[in-house]
């Protein structure tokens, strides 16, 4: 992962194909006074349209989208657009990018911000430092870890989970229990001992992880062997 390169263009091209934003059609036609019950059937019936054309919505022309509903104008274009899809959706918990940086903002204090540099020394970031530290990888939304925080206060409990669209719900629900016994860290841990010392963690939590069920895919897998052995030197 550390050495993995994002293509966003053939990313944006798989969303767009993906008819993710018909729902934002179907609210267009909303805003223009159309029931949302007939708006999703219209949606629905562009969709088949452009399934049969092997092409995006936002590739059809005005002239094909009018043939299905007159009520369509140009402004379609930027209503349906993958950006604005994803930046309108700004409540709390929302994708959007406004929203994720206000729940970042106001749950820094959580966050372990170079995790690499604090090796050897996590117990200085709890205001406990005598507890023992507990480490989720994969920690998803973050209901279990934060959950074992607040039940068990006499222990100091640390995060681990990398998806940017994912780890804002875990600060969220830190931030709104008043966790003072919890970090983040905002990474995908590869390899446990360019972060903790041998003997730093007194346990380990894995929750539903990824089954990566193929066996060509079986190192990816946190409970591969491989890693099993080392989550038992840390």
């Amino acid at each position: 992962l550390k050495t993995m390169k994002i293509n966003a263009a053939r990313m944006g091209a798989s969303a767009r194909m993906g008819y993710i934003n018909a729902t934002d059609l179907a609210d267009y036609l909303v805003n223009k006074g159309v029931p949302f019950r007939d708006a999703h059937g219209i949606s629905g019936r562009l969709v088949m349209l452009c399934d049969a054309k092997q092409c995006a919505l936002d590739d059809l022309t005005i002239g094909e989208f009018r043939e299905v509903c007159d009520l369509i104008d140009r402004d379609i274009y930027e209503a349906i657009d993958m950006k604005t899809c994803v930046e309108k959706r700004n409540t709390k918990g929302a994708p959007g990018s406004i929203s994720i940086k206000e729940i970042i903002e106001e749950n820094r204090k959580y966050i372990a911000e170079d995790p690499v540099s604090v090796r050897g020394s996590w117990h200085s970031l709890f205001s406990d430092k005598d507890a023992p530290v507990y480490l989720e990888i994969g920690s998803g939304k973050g209901q279990f870890i934060t959950g074992s925080a607040l039940a068990h206060p006499e222990r100091n409990y640390l995060a681990c989970e990398g998806a940017v669209n994912v780890y804002p719900r875990i600060l969220q629900k830190a931030g709104a229990q008043g966790l003072t016994n919890f970090k983040l860290i905002r990474e995908y841990i590869i390899d446990p001992s360019e972060y903790f010392e041998y003997g730093e963690l007194a346990g380990v939590y894995l929750n539903f992880s990824d089954p990566w069920p193929k066996e060509r895919h079986a190192h990816r897998r946190l409970t591969h062997v491989s890693k099993l052995l080392a989550y038992k030197s840390i």
